[in-house]
């Protein structure tokens, strides 16, 4: 199969980057970011939570990095939230997932993505604490055996999950499950594998049209850190544009860096990282990388 006219008009469509600045540092109690996702319900709102060893919750913050509120899932657990990501929900809702896919020794006999409804947060208030109903849980296993993997994907367009593992030294893997269901162990199928490894996060745009995957950016291997693509509309399918090569884009170097989200008001992405050892480590920035003509 050839995939030359894709990569041509994707390139014509694809956005450029800037460099990244940190607009804010996170709140103390987000000490181990993991996942990062951008409101789309509400403005000037991101969606962070904890990796490893936290409750079931999630944190609201400002871009100013003010810590708005914290949200706790009703019936959940936390084995090892690795990433988290937002899609439409009926009526012109949001739903928020949170990805408990995280498996650093690959024993899993199962993973978890909890979803959940977004509720209202005003990018201003004070800070509340809630319990959040009507969360539901998507059971899965991998096609190929337990998997470790930090980054999840929902596609907008159609509402496919999509999981990245991490720690293939030949490539890491894409997998894919099409309407998932809670009635059943649903399962991941592989269908794509890249040239790197180490994922640690992903990213859908809002409107299904842009794609971003991140590795580690602390020096180590793949210090470059992300790669984007993008496809003109639906007609060209997420595994297809996934299979081509992607823009290597660098990221702000970071103590240990895992989160990425696009942005749903000024064009562009966020990253951030884990806080790092010691007794007091500085607070996680919140780096934006804005969208450039």
């Amino acid at each position: 199969m050839k995939f030359f006219p894709l990569l041509c008009v994707s390139a014509l469509l694809a956005a450029s980057f800037g460099p990244g600045s940190e607009i804010a540092r996170l709140p103390a109690v987000i000490d181990e970011a993991s996942g990062l996702a951008n409101s789309r319900l509400n403005p000037g709102v991101l969606w962070v939570h904890n990796d490893s060893g936290d409750q079931p919750r999630m944190f609201a913050v400002n871009r100013r990095g003010r810590l708005l509120g914290t949200y706790l899932l009703n019936g959940a657990a936390a084995v090892d939230w690795e990433d988290m990501a937002t899609g439409p929900a009926p009526g012109g809702g949001s739903y928020l997932y949170l990805a408990d896919i995280g498996d650093n020794s690959a024993r899993r006999t199962s993973v978890r993505i909890y979803r959940v409804p977004e509720p209202s947060v005003d990018a201003d208030q004070e800070p509340v604490t809630r319990t959040l109903s009507g969360v539901v849980a998507f059971e899965f296993v991998y096609e190929d055996g337990a998997r470790d993997a930090e980054s999840f994907m929902v596609d907008p367009l159609n509402g496919d999950f999509y999981v990245v593992s991490k720690r293939e030294i030949l490539g890491n893997r894409l997998y894919r499950a099409v309407a998932p269901t809670a009635a059943r162990t649903n399962r991941f199928l592989q269908v794509a594998t890249f040239p790197f490894t180490g994922a640690t996060g992903g990213d859908i745009s809002a409107d299904g049209l842009q794609v971003l995957i991140r590795r580690y950016s602390n020096g180590g291997l793949a210090a470059t850190a992300a790669t984007y693509w993008s496809r003109p509309d639906a007609s060209v399918s997420l595994i297809d544009l996934l299979k081509q090569p992607g823009r290597i884009l660098p990221l702000a170097q970071e103590v240990q860096g895992e989160a990425i989200a696009f942005s749903t008001g000024e064009p562009g992405f966020y990253t951030t990282t884990e806080r790092g050892s010691g007794a007091n480590p500085p607070l996680a920035p919140l780096t934006f990388y804005p969208a450039v003509p």
